[in-house]
């Protein structure tokens, strides 16, 4: 991974963890700091939304690799007899 990578991968990850607070303040919490609605549908909204941020920052990041991964092709992939799964 060179040094341009690992930054633009630094900042996606920071954007993950912090848009989610910045969405979360105005609209679900009144002025004294008191849910607006249920805390359960505010966390529900929240996890939705980060990880849709996430898969959306992800395939940012894949597709501006210079090598792409050709699909079905894993190099860590090797055949397992049935013999060495235990059956």
């Amino acid at each position: 991974m060179n040094v341009t990578s690992g930054v633009k991968l630094l900042g996606f990850g920071l954007l993950t963890w912090l848009l989610p607070f910045l969405l979360a303040i105005p609209p679900f919490y009144s002025q004294g700091g008191e849910p607006l609605y249920d805390i359960f549908l505010i966390k529900s909204v929240l996890l939705v939304f980060s990880t849709a941020l996430g898969t959306f920052l992800i395939l940012i990041y894949i597709r501006g690799r210079t090598r792409p991964v050709r699909p079905g092709r894993c190099p860590a992939r090797r055949r397992v007899a049935p013999d060495q799964l235990g059956a």
